[in-house]
């Protein structure tokens, strides 16, 4: 059976992400930041009668974790997994509501993981800000097909294993280290660069190669820095780095919009199919939010 993503946003100005297998459909990450926005995507995006699964969460900050679509969740009674430091930050904000949020604590390391429908979650801690637990995701599809999401990073050793097994990968490429001489930010130390994400690829790559396997079936580069960034910096420090290590870039290299939807990008029979969004009117306003 294939497995499916989908970016509905992501950035520094929040971010949230559908991933799915047959009738079962996650959510990676509530960062939008208001109940309406957050209903429409999930309304457009989310096929009935299965809805919303479960509800995996990263890190505790706002831009991953936000009170208006964490609401939004408790009112449709989705259940959230998380490590134990954003369970703690979740509970603590959502127990005045009168209807509970159904929260979950998610162990990381190998062997560890869960079942939700026809995906099995695992996780798995990265280094991102002090004292901020923040967890990388593999899931994986009944019939064996995987995907590793990972943002919010300084750096992918804890997830290597993971970007050589899978079939698709949803990986940060936050910011040009040439912008950010421009732009200074201190957060930025916490964050994969373009150049870190092109060496982690072309490393990753390699190892497949030397395995037998072929390319990925789809790479999407996600949380680009708005300032400190471009989707062709991002995608041209890819290829950078690929020809750096003798390599061609054998695979689509996607980058995730910052506030549209972005392609469905699903694992299928060998190949990636893509979908492209279409623009529906939600509250008076054009919103990219269905498909064709």
């Amino acid at each position: 059976m294939s497995i499916w993503v989908q970016t509905l946003r992501s950035g520094s100005s929040g971010n949230a992400v559908l991933v799915g297998c047959g009738t079962t459909t996650v959510l990676v990450d509530c960062g939008v930041t208001a109940k309406r926005t957050m209903n429409a995507l999930l309304d457009a995006h989310v096929a009935m009668p299965g809805g919303l699964s479960a509800a995996v969460i990263t890190h505790n900050h706002g831009d991953h974790c936000h009170p208006a679509a964490l609401a939004v969740l408790q009112e449709r009674d989705v259940p959230v997994f998380s490590g134990s430091q954003v369970y703690r930050h979740v509970r603590g904000q959502m127990k005045f509501r009168e209807k509970p949020l159904r929260t979950h604590k998610l162990e990381a390391g190998e062997g560890a993981g869960m079942g939700v429908g026809e995906l099995k979650i695992e996780c798995v801690e990265v280094e991102h800000s002090a004292n901020t637990q923040t967890m990388a995701y593999r899931f994986t599809a009944v019939g064996g097909a995987t995907l590793v999401y990972a943002t919010d990073l300084c750096e992918e050793r804890p997830i290597r294993k993971w970007l050589v097994d899978s079939d698709l990968v949803v990986l940060e490429a936050n910011h040009c280290p040439r912008l950010l001489q421009l732009f200074p930010n201190y957060a930025s130390r916490f964050h994969l660069s373009n150049p870190k994400a092109g060496l982690a690829l072309a490393e990753a790559r390699k190892e497949r190669a030397a395995s037998g396997r072929g390319p990925w079936r789809a790479v999407v580069l996600a949380h680009l820095s708005e300032k400190r960034n471009t989707p062709e910096l991002a995608t041209g420090a890819i290829g950078s780095a690929f020809e750096k290590a003798g390599l061609t870039v054998d695979f689509p290299l996607v980058v995730a919009p910052r506030y549209e939807v972005g392609e469905r990008i699903e694992s299928v029979g060998g190949a990636a199919r893509r979908e492209a969004p279409v623009r529906v009117e939600v509250f008076g306003r054009q919103l990219e939010l269905g498909f064709s």
